[in-house]
């Protein structure tokens, strides 16, 4: 999306697919190790969601805000559905981004030598 930042909706869950935790962000990689280090605001105990299986990049705060809405009214096996349709082997899709950057904040700095 050139020219603008794109707001993501995500779907993280735990190893045994057992919690499901969906949420949306304009930084999905800070977000994704927040969760992975156990630094988000919700309780984190050994079964909370640290496995990225599923995010969808959309143009507007508004449009992510009405997708994550839509995708919490699904039935749990219709979001596995999806889920599946996109990344069959369910792997951890944090493992494609950039977290050592986000998290040496490269990303920040990036950014603003881009006169953003």
């Amino acid at each position: 999306m050139p020219g603008s930042k794109p707001y993501y909706v995500y779907v993280m869950t735990n190893r045994f697919h057992t919690t499901v935790f969906m949420g949306m962000t304009p930084d999905l990689e800070r977000r994704v190790l927040m969760h992975k280090l156990g630094a988000t605001t919700s309780f984190h105990h050994p079964g909370s969601a640290t496995k990225l299986i599923y995010y969808e990049a959309l143009r507007f705060a508004y449009q992510a805000i009405q997708r994550e809405r839509h995708l919490r009214t699904l039935p749990k096996r219709l979001l596995f559905s999806l889920v599946a349709s996109h990344n069959p082997l369910w792997r951890d899709l944090a493992q494609d981004l950039d977290l050592m950057g986000t998290a040496l904040g490269r990303g920040e700095e990036e950014g603003r030598g881009r006169g953003k």
